[in-house]
């Protein structure tokens, strides 16, 4: 029995079994979509724009699950705000939602549930790639395209992508903002709040951080005065935690401050207290913040660890999950067969925002890639969930490390391509390398044929990943790895646009 027959007998029985809705269905045909010039735009892309600058580096933070151990897709939520979607390697039949909101950087706010007769028969299913555009009824919801396209051995006979509705995400992360409430983050008993007079200096400093009407202008006037950082002694682990009543509230209030994710406050400490910052400063914030068991506060590793002890762990922290699972007539299956027959790999996948066509990358370590485009994938009825579509190649793309004049490293399984993504406006077209990612260029919006003639730019960043995506405004990249040790948490790297003086926007 084919996948399609399964839909129609477990999904799909509703709606076959009343002759006069199937009538209704069919009067009810959605529209095609004019892609004559290749541009098959959708609202979301009125609010990105290109970056003229350079990206650089920003931020990183660990995703706080073990659940995506293996994590080989990404891509961004069209439907809430600060999210970020992500599916492990093969058929897990789940995809997991976490937020990039501040201050709760990497929190799991939903899983979606696939079932299992959206598979493959054959077993031999790989999802590689996932991303989001508007789902293929014509409806303007938005739906999550999974890419079940790897093919290791190269013996797939055919290939598909599944088109499901984006579900909820628990509204209580993704709509709050944690700096809206500063006094929850600050003030942690009311033993800090005790009118004595060794605790009023404190007092005095909890007060003007909840009255001022800026956080950044507070943080620098006080760094002048030594308020923040008062000497280096300050920093020291073993002083701060010394345990004297007359400092009690001052302790708790600086160890408070000290340990919120401000990488603002943390610069202005170190500048302050003469640690420095210097060029790895986001490194040994990321390691004081997110491995306090063997790096200080400072980010230096703790003199009674060695550098060769990793000490990695993942403390999941699934508080915020909520579940969700796939309603049979909110799922579509795409099949597809290369032209040719021929069998490929590939683990780069993207799709239309509008949700007309889809593109894939071959991965291979050649000194050429293919580079497909799918036909039409909008519904031409209301009970149609499964359709053959055909496929055809429109490029070839050279190495990236390559083609941009970077460099390739001498191992090839570095060139391969293993993700892709479209800007939101089609203008811009970025694949994921084991050597880094690499930015293309298109004068004609969404046309992938352009790839074979353009110079990719790279060297935005050393980091490799497995996945790649772009925020909703096309001004930051996303990467994500897989895990090497199979423990998780998985570190976020975005890389963010910056300008010269002359480039501001």
């Amino acid at each position: 029995m084919k996948i399609q027959q399964l839909l129609l007998l477990l999904g799909g029985v509703a709606l076959v079994l009343s002759p006069a809705f199937a009538q209704l269905a069919e009067d009810e045909e959605v529209a095609p979509v004019d892609l004559s010039g290749g541009n098959p735009t959708s609202f979301f892309s009125d609010i990105s724009r290109d970056c003229e600058g350079i990206y650089r580096e920003g931020l990183s933070f660990p995703v706080k699950t073990d659940l995506l151990k293996e994590a080989s897709g990404l891509a961004v939520s069209r439907k809430h705000p600060n999210v970020f979607w992500s599916h492990n390697d093969g058929s897990p039949q789940k995809l997991h939602a976490v937020t990039t909101n501040p201050g709760q950087e990497g929190l799991v706010v939903s899983e979606l549930t696939l079932p299992d007769y959206i598979k493959p028969l054959s077993g031999d299913g790989d999802w590689e790639d996932i991303s989001t555009g508007e789902c293929p009824d014509g409806s303007k919801r938005l739906c999550l395209w999974i890419a079940d396209i790897g093919d290791n051995e190269e013996k797939r006979d055919s290939y598909f992508v599944y088109a499901v509705l984006e579900p909820p995400a628990n509204p209580i992360v993704v709509f709050n903002d944690p700096m809206n409430n500063p006094a929850d983050a600050v003030m942690e008993d009311d033993a800090m709040m005790e009118d004595d007079a060794s605790s009023n200096g404190a007092r005095k400093l909890l007060q003007s951080l909840l009255n001022a009407p800026s956080y950044l202008g507070w943080i620098v006037n006080q760094a002048p005065a030594d308020a923040v950082m008062e000497d280096d002694a300050m920093m020291e682990d073993d002083a701060m935690m010394e345990d004297d009543a007359s400092s009690n509230g001052a302790r708790k209030l600086l160890q408070s401050l000290l340990n919120a994710p401000s990488y603002l406050g943390w610069i202005v400490n170190q500048a302050t207290s003469g640690r420095g910052v210097g060029d790895d400063a986001h490194e040994r914030f990321n390691n004081a913040v997110n491995d306090p068991r063997h790096y200080n506060l400072n980010g230096d590793l703790r003199p009674r660890y060695s550098q060769s002890e990793s000490g990695r762990t993942c403390e999941s922290d699934h508080k915020f999950l909520i579940e969700n699972f796939v309603a049979p007539n909110d799922v579509w299956v795409f099949e597809f067969k290369y032209p040719g027959e021929a069998k490929i790999n590939s683990e780069a996948f993207s799709v239309a925002p509008d949700g007309s066509k889809f593109w894939t990358i071959e991965k291979t370590e050649s000194s050429s890639a293919r580079i497909f485009e799918s036909g039409s994938l909008l519904q031409n009825n209301a009970t149609e969930f499964y359709r053959e579509v055909p496929v055809k190649q429109v490029g070839v793309l050279s190495p990236p490390c390559f083609a941009s004049g970077v460099g390739c490293p001498d191992n090839r399984q570095f060139w391969s391509i293993t993700g892709m993504d479209v800007h939101p406006k089609g203008s811009r077209v970025v694949v994921q390398t084991y050597a880094g990612p690499f930015e293309y260029r298109l004068s004609t919006p969404f046309d992938m044929s352009q790839l074979s003639a353009a110079t990719p730019s790279g060297g935005m960043t050393t980091k490799g990943a497995e996945a790649i995506a772009y925020a909703l405004d096309g001004m930051t990249l996303w990467q994500i790895p897989e895990d090497t040790d199979d423990v998780g948490c998985q570190v976020m790297q975005p890389l963010m646009c910056t300008f010269t003086a002359t480039e501001l926007p």
